[in-house]
């Protein structure tokens, strides 16, 4: 009390400052600030259990492909859908198989099958069978698969008309659910553009073309090409430098097979070697930041591009309309928004393309 000055507020703020001693004061001015921290540490927290709330149920309910938005579109009419298999390597989904007839034929993406002649492919109920692989098309990257001891009654429709740009598209996907997206861009061809898959000095070279990095899994490492090997020839023409030989190969297909003539340590080599896609090194891009995509992803004559948010081994599923009707199979992933659908006339004429083959080959 002998620090209380008589005629002096003690209650008002100003008035505490004279009457209370400077070690009391800083006491209080350091309990306000930790008070103060602890508010907002608890705001904070706060927020975070609501946001976190709140997207649990959109992931559960209210998203573009909750239930509410796929009941929108759900037609009054029963309409039958294709068997959709599972395509395993090992015990490992690599891609979907949709069902094109009666007589147990499906077709798949065929650049993600394992190398073998048969596979086995798992229904949604969990009912295993093996399949084998009655045709390829490489143009438009699809197999034919025939699943042994499969029959039934295949009655879905097909829509007359192709697709539009705007128009609402579903898709089996992940979790067995359907996913909903829309068609993204007018129906067009994907053009095909080859890959060597090295990376080579891009300065002005007369002595070839250098090789400084081999893309793993791409042509040149299957091929056999090492990093500070130098590129000379390449199908009896003469390489000078790196740009050289980027303009051939620009002008060559994907599985093109050419021969490279090459220095190595002082040794000249002919080493054979069968082009890819340029997709190499958009696919390994893309990996890191959307999770994944197919390891074709061009080379079609036309393709039905839309936002369906399929994984890669979701390709060769079906793609139906908002009413049902089947009007592709997709093809590949090509990016976080982007997926690729061969309409359904071309798979048509794949099919009976490859079922012509399998006739007539020995």
């Amino acid at each position: 009390m002998d620090n209380l000055t008589p005629g002096k507020s003690n209650w008002f703020f100003g008035g505490l400052e004279e009457v209370l001693p400077d070690k009391t004061w800083a006491r209080i001015h350091r309990y306000s600030f930790y008070l103060c921290v602890v508010m907002c540490l608890a705001v904070v927290v706060i927020k975070a259990y609501m946001q976190y709330s709140l997207g649990q149920q959109l992931m559960e309910r209210y998203r573009a492909n909750g239930w509410q938005t796929l009941t929108a579109f759900t037609s009054s009419e029963v309409v039958d859908e294709p068997a959709i298999w599972e395509v395993l390597s090992g015990a490992e989904p690599v891609a979907l198989a949709t069902e094109v007839d009666s007589a147990g034929f499906a077709v798949t993406k065929l650049s993600e099958l394992p190398d073998a002649e048969s596979v086995t492919v798992r229904s949604p109920a969990g009912e295993a069978r093996p399949a084998r692989i009655a045709g390829q098309d490489r143009a438009l990257d699809l197999a034919l698969l025939r699943v042994s001891g499969w029959s039934g009654e295949l009655s879905y429709r097909v829509p007359v008309d192709s697709v539009a740009l705007g128009d609402w598209v579903l898709s089996p996907g992940q979790e067995n659910r359907d996913w909903l997206g829309v068609v993204s861009a007018v129906t067009r061809e994907i053009k095909a553009k080859a890959a060597l898959g090295v990376l080579m000095h891009n300065y002005p070279s007369f002595n070839g073309a250098r090789i400084t990095q081999i893309v793993p899994d791409s042509p040149a490492f299957h091929g056999g090409l090492l990093a500070g090997d130098t590129v000379i020839g390449v199908d009896e023409r003469r390489i000078k430098n790196a740009g050289q030989l980027v303009d051939y190969i620009n002008e060559c297909r994907p599985e093109k097979q050419i021969v490279l003539n090459v220095f190595r340590d002082n040794e000249r080599l002919s080493i054979p070697i069968r082009l890819g896609f340029d997709t190499i090194f958009q696919r390994r891009l893309s990996e890191r930041f959307t999770g994944g995509a197919s390891e074709r992803q061009n080379g079609f004559t036309k393709v039905i591009q839309h936002t369906v948010p399929l994984a890669p081994s979701a390709m060769g599923g079906p793609l139906f309309n908002a009413q049902g009707e089947i009007v592709g199979v997709n093809i590949a992933r090509v990016d976080r928004v982007t997926t690729y659908a061969l309409p359904w006339y071309l798979i048509e004429a794949s099919v009976a393309r490859m079922k012509l083959d399998s006739i007539e080959a020995p």
